[in-house]
Formats: C-alpha cells, structure tokens, sequence
C-alpha cells in the first residue's frame, strides 16, 4: 500500500517519512479529534421528565434600584420611578413637580453643593439699597440683579415722569402713589433678598413669580387710577 505526497501528490511506500521525488517531509495527517462524551440522563423511573431536570439559576431582581444624574437622583420601584429631593431626600413619583414633603422643586440643585459667598451682609444690604439688584451682583446671582434693577428703573422713572407731567395737580399726583409703592417695596424686598444670600441662603422673597406679581399689580393699580382720573374730570 502507497502513500501520496502532499506536496508533489507523487506516489511513495507506505510509512515512508520523506518522498523519493520531492525530498519533502511525509508528514501525517493529524488524527480526527475524539468524539465529545455522552452523559447519559439517567431517572429512577426510567423515563426523563421535567422534574429530573435541576431547576433554573435566575437572578434575583431588586425591589428598587438607584441611578443618580447631574439634577437629580432616581430609583426604580414596583409601584413606578421616583426622583428624590435635594433638600429633605424624600422620593417623589415622577410625574410631581415639587416636592411633596418640602415643596422644592424638581430640579432645584442640592443646598449643599452651593458655591461660598464671601460678601458682608451689610455690604449687600446697602448696594441694594443704593440700587435694587446691586446686592443680587454681588452675591453671584446677576441675572435676578439685573431684572430687579430694571424694574425698579422703571418704577422710579414712570414715577418721576408723571410727577413732571402732573404739574403739581393733585389728580394726576394720585397715580404716582402706585409706582413708589412699588419702588419701595421692591428696595426693601431686594435688601432682605441679598442679606439672605450673603449669610448662606434660604427663600427668597423676591422669586420670579413674585416680581411678576408685583409688577401687574403697580401696573394694573396705575391703570385703575388713570382711569378714575379721567372719568372725574
């Protein structure tokens, strides 16, 4: 019995470790790997079923699970997700806006990571005084300042327009009383407002919603005058 070559397919005999043509090495073909074991499933019945099987790993799932981002921290529960609060660390269901326990917002940074103000309370207190706005600057917060100087540039110059148009009539001085209410109250909310913010925080008293309020009601309460005004004349 020959053997072929692998190299020069010529015909060599049988056990033959080099060919007699090519002088290549015979090499043999490498042996066919072992078959895998069979392991039999044996049950006492004879017969494999489902109970002879062992029964499932499954991982066991959390009641609830935590995952923390840059506004706020969540956590998975049976009943829904819930976002915690950054001041009193209460879970919230998803779809509150505020806190149910403190109120705070959702969204609201936590009071802890606030950046340090080195600003003397009475210092804030008489920029404020100086300009409604001037305080909130200082503190850090110079879009409220800006906002608040506006509106209080805008109260005192509504004011001392119409006190140049009333010529010292006391009808047209009765609209006045609106604008420097609001001047005022303003001044004085901004001054509390800044006193707050250089001692380490707290609420506001002049927020958004506030200054809003503030403005329809001198606004409005100007308009209701003028309108007086002209129907006494």
């Amino acid at each position: 019995m020959s053997q072929r070559c692998p190299h020069c397919e010529a015909r060599n005999a049988a056990g033959a470790v080099w060919c007699s043509l090519c002088y290549e090495r015979i090499e043999a073909p490498p042996a066919d790997p072992p078959p895998p074991p069979i392991v039999a499933l044996v049950s006492p019945s004879g017969v494999l079923t489902v109970a002879d099987l062992p029964p499932p790993q499954i991982a066991a799932v959390p009641a609830s699970r935590e995952l923390a981002t840059d506004r706020a921290t969540f956590r998975t529960t049976p009943h829904g997700m819930e976002w915690a609060c950054a001041c009193c660390a209460e879970f919230n269901p998803l779809d509150s806006r505020a806190c149910g326990t403190c109120g705070t917002a959702f969204g609201t940074p936590d009071p802890a990571d606030a950046p340090v103000i080195d600003l003397d309370p009475l210092h804030a207190v008489g920029l404020s005084l100086l300009l409604p706005g001037a305080g909130h600057w200082a503190a850090g917060n110079r879009g409220l300042g800006v906002g608040l100087a506006m509106i209080h540039l805008m109260f005192a110059g509504g004011a001392l327009t119409l006190f140049l148009a009333a010529r010292g009539a006391s009808r047209g001085m009765i609209a006045i009383a609106p604008l420097v209410m609001g001047a005022l109250a303003l001044m004085l909310g901004a001054a509390l407002d800044a006193r707050t913010m250089a001692t380490g925080g707290g609420r506001l008293l002049l927020d958004s919603r506030a200054l809003l309020w503030l403005v329809v009601g001198t606004l409005g309460s100007v308009t209701v005058l003028f309108l007086v005004t002209a129907m006494s004349l």
